[in-house]
């Protein structure tokens, strides 16, 4: 696959090259010898962006011993013997140079943050938790395999939907739906809310949640989105209200024990 996507990225710097030369032929009888290289400074950082800076000096080079047999005097001969035209070299490489530097530059700054997503993108796939990011219009912009699960939305029909259509919460004692199920406050902090609150979802089905709203800040700090945060707490839950009726049936022995009239005398499963 490396040799393939090399190949590749000669080929469509070629075709650049190709395109810039012809550029600079359709154009040639107006500026003559003047500006020979012109078009090639596009072909050169086409070329860096697509296949790196090895690329990029290759197409550089093809492009000025072309330039020079085509469009420098005297023409239909490569020659460097003439001060112009070593001169022409130098402040051509320079201005490549600069070229592929830059746009290296920004070729790794792109793969950088490409890896920086990738790593979002799994660790968000692999929490326990459902996640769900919108913009500052309110609209969905992605969703977690958690939250399409929880929601019953997968992430090709969330996209775009009001992020209240989608996280649709409720009050947990009779599922009256919140009025600010993804706001958070209007300073921007966040909010938290833990239990009382069930998740609505898309197929009908309610489960306990404990969720949190925050907002996307870009570089300059300012609100660019919102995200939420949430998990099913169901067997939480249900541990819960069992703990909670163990409790209330022992309060209701221990009453009945210290009102009988009857003598009671207990003992352990070893008969003490």
């Amino acid at each position: 696959m490396p040799a393939v996507r090399t190949l590749r990225a000669y080929g469509l710097s070629l075709g650049a090259l190709g395109a810039a030369i012809a550029l600079r032929w359709a154009v040639d009888p107006v500026l003559g010898d003047a500006l020979p290289f012109v078009t090639l400074f596009a072909a050169v950082a086409v070329a860096v962006w697509i296949g790196g800076y090895r690329v990029a000096v290759a197409i550089a080079i093809l492009g000025f011993v072309a330039s020079d047999y085509l469009f420098m005097t005297p023409r239909g001969r490569f020659d460097l013997s003439s001060p112009a035209i070593r001169a022409g070299l130098f402040a051509y490489l320079f201005t490549c140079a600069i070229i592929v530097a830059i746009g290296e530059a920004m070729r790794r700054e792109r793969a950088r943050a490409q890896d920086r997503g990738e790593l979002l993108r799994v660790t968000l796939a692999s929490i326990g938790d459902g996640v769900i990011a919108a913009d500052n219009a309110g609209q969905v912009t992605y969703l977690n395999t958690i939250a399409e699960q929880l929601t019953g939305w997968s992430t090709t029909e969330a996209l775009g939907e009001p992020l209240e259509r989608v996280f649709q919460l409720a009050h947990e004692a009779d599922n009256r739906p919140f009025e600010d199920s993804g706001a958070f406050t209007p300073s921007g902090e966040r909010v938290v809310r833990a239990g009382h609150a069930v998740l609505l979802s898309k197929d009908g089905s309610v489960r306990p949640v404990d969720h949190g709203i925050a907002p996307i800040r870009d570089e300059a700090g300012a609100i660019s989105g919102r995200v939420a945060v949430f998990r099913d707490i169901s067997v939480r839950r249900r541990t819960e209200q069992a703990e909670t009726q163990r409790m209330l049936t022992a309060r209701e022995l221990a009453a009945i024990v210290e009102t009988s009239d009857d003598a009671i005398i207990s003992k352990s499963l070893e008969g003490v």
